[in-house]
């Protein structure tokens, strides 16, 4: 059991132990996004479109929030993350549907939220940790790197603008910056010395959050943990 629950913390956290784990959960990334793009337009727009689209759905965050702070994006530097989103997006676009429908089935499209929110809670959780001593004399610059880096592409192409925020409350904005909040004030900080947390345990912990609403919100859309507070922020 003991040795279970090492290996899978190693692997949500992306340790050197387990040498694939980044790359399964890029795949995991790339098969949310294409999944989504196809069952918006799978018939519809020139292929180059979907794909570019997918890349900059699929990494925008984490294109935006390294560039923000000067420092070259994992995209640019490593060819296999391009490279998976492409097989990926081929296999989605080019099998006439019978990988979306696989993926779509219950066990698996389970398994795929479990790799979508390993992704998000390691871009969050380390570009936010990677920014304070960057933006040492900022509370809010970590706050606003890390929730780019989980939410950046979700604005992507940038034509789109606000437009993910018009429906309403939209949780994968909101976990991703109250998750911010949370580590700029929790991992390696003076503000709250006696309750300073690891990277590692915060990554874990951040998980766990974001994947049991995730599970939760896939059989009920509807549910939102933070609907209360939207409430008492809206006007009357």
């Amino acid at each position: 059991m003991e040795s279970w629950t090492a290996s899978s913390t190693n692997f949500i956290t992306y340790d050197p132990s387990v040498r694939w784990a980044f790359f399964i959960c890029v795949a995991g990334r790339a098969a949310h996004v294409c999944n989504n793009i196809f069952t918006k337009n799978a018939n519809s727009g020139f292929w180059l479109h979907s794909l570019v689209t997918s890349i900059l759905c699929g990494f925008g965050g984490g294109i935006v929030a390294p560039v923000l702070m000067g420092i070259p994006p994992a995209p640019l530097l490593r060819d296999s993350i391009i490279l998976i989103m492409c097989v990926v997006w081929w296999l989605f676009f080019h099998t006439g549907g019978h990988v979306h429908k696989f993926y779509n089935l219950p066990g698996v499209r389970h398994f795929g939220i479990i790799l979508e929110e390993i992704f998000r809670a390691n871009l969050v959780v380390v570009w936010t940790t990677k920014a304070i001593p960057i933006t040492s004399e900022s509370v809010c610059g970590p706050i606003l790197v890390g929730t780019i880096a989980g939410v950046g592409g979700m604005f992507m192409p940038w034509n789109k603008g606000l437009a993910p925020l018009e429906a309403g409350s939209n949780w994968n904005v909101e976990s991703s910056f109250i998750a911010a909040i949370v580590v700029r004030f929790l991992v390696h900080t003076d503000y709250f010395p006696s309750c300073t947390y690891e990277q590692r345990f915060m990554t874990i912990s951040v998980f766990v959050v974001f994947v049991v609403v995730a599970l939760i919100r896939h059989h009920k859309p509807e549910f939102n943990p933070t609907e209360p507070v939207n409430k008492c922020a809206s006007p009357p």
